[in-house]
Formats: C-alpha cells, sequence, structure tokens
C-alpha cells in the first residue's frame, strides 16, 4: 500500500517546462522536489549548460510527462507515493 502523500516532505516543489522540450528529460514537463535555486548544477541546466543535467538526474528523482499533471504523478510514482 502507498502512503498519503505529503507534499511537505517534498517541499518547495516545482514543476516547469523541460529545459529541451524532453529530449533529455523524458517529457516536455518536469517535477522537481525540494527545489533549491542555489543549487549550481540544477540552475546550470536551466540556464544553458546541459552538460550539467546529466550530473543533476544522477543525483536527483525527478518527474517527467507531457503535461504539468503526467511529470506530477510520475515524480509520485518514481518515490512510491
Amino acid at each position: 500500500m502507498k502512503n498519503a502523500v505529503n507534499s511537505r516532505d517534498l517541499y518547495p516543489l516545482v514543476v516547469r517546462q523541460s529545459r529541451y522540450s524532453g529530449v533529455y528529460e523524458g517529457g516536455e514537463w518536469i517535477a522537481i522536489p525540494n527545489y533549491d535555486e542555489m543549487d549550481m548544477t540544477l540552475y546550470n541546466y536551466l540556464h544553458g549548460d546541459d552538460e550539467h543535467f546529466f550530473t543533476w538526474a544522477e543525483q536527483t528523482t525527478f518527474g517527467a510527462g507531457s503535461t504539468p499533471s503526467s511529470a506530477l504523478a510520475d515524480l509520485y510514482e518514481k518515490l512510491k507515493y
């Protein structure tokens, strides 16, 4: 049985369009839990350095999908919520 979703565990949660339309990310939208705007690897991916995406993706569980809702659902599935 899955746990009830507790948004506090994921806060801050950001759902945004992926930088490369899903080519690298797996979907046009990505859901990022525990978003840290000071995370330089994530910052570099979001602002133009795609090489950093792969490093960030290895360190982070994120959801991806064709819509914001499907990206969030993918994240919940990956985290077993």
